[in-house]
């Protein structure tokens, strides 16, 4: 009897050990995450201030042993450089971050998570002239509640989290597509699927109490016109 009880004991103590483990250790994956983004928003901003445009966004798909793996993907036409082989819808391009166009280390591709970071961007952008010009972007920023934040983003960073719904994977190819009922992470996801120009960036939260797929843990970033200014 009195062994039952230490076992029992016992399995708690190592299962509240083994939770707080978890929690530290995901925490350190999302303080890394915050690191890279502030690096690579870094990168972009220099990028932009030396090329009079911004870079457009990598292909996902690829491995890293690929030519084009974190290089943009681009196509000259008319003397200008324009976003290629993407999803590109209203002129929003979506893919994942150019660590190497960005002169970044290869590690910059995936966030705390390994998986690989999302960047799209309104593509006119990538055009100097456009660039240069006083337009403003076409990327609606959605916050809780439905709150408009902004429809005029130029550029937007996605890590999507510990459950790392829509993101491409680590070794690349195909998207993971069966980890989230959510549906703000399903509107963040519709960008890549359908090439939709709305993200949603809010507090963490769990929409429903009960399902553990419900949460939301997107970590979004964006930047405007008057930022690169």
């Amino acid at each position: 009897m009195e062994l039952t009880i230490v076992l029992i004991i016992l399995s708690i103590v190592f299962s509240n050990v083994l939770s707080l483990k978890n929690k530290y250790i995901n925490k350190e994956k999302y303080q890394q995450t915050l690191k890279k983004l502030d690096l690579i928003e870094k990168a972009i901003e220099s990028y932009a201030a030396s090329h009079n445009r911004l870079p457009c966004p990598a292909i996902g798909e690829l491995k890293a042993s690929e030519k084009k793996f974190g290089l943009e993907s681009t196509n000259l036409e008319d003397g200008n450089f324009k976003c290629r082989d993407l999803i590109l819808f209203k002129q929003i391009s979506h893919g994942t971050v150019p660590v190497r166009t960005l002169q970044l280390d290869d590690d910059f591709m995936f966030d705390g998570w390994s998986r690989r970071i999302g960047y799209s961007i309104d593509s006119n952008f990538s055009n100097p002239e456009y660039y240069l010009s006083s337009h403003n972007g076409s990327i609606k920023i959605v916050g809780g509640n439905n709150q408009v934040k902004t429809n005029h983003a130029m550029m937007v960073l996605v890590s999507h989290g510990k459950n790392g719904y829509c993101a491409w994977p680590h070794y690349g190819e195909t998207q993971i597509y069966n980890s989230s009922t959510n549906d703000d992470k399903r509107v963040n996801c519709s960008n890549y699927q359908t090439g939709n120009h709305i993200f949603i960036q809010k507090p963490f939260s769990k929409q429903n109490p009960s399902d553990e797929l419900s949460y939301f843990d997107d970590i979004v970033r964006y930047k405007m016109r008057w930022q690169f200014n």
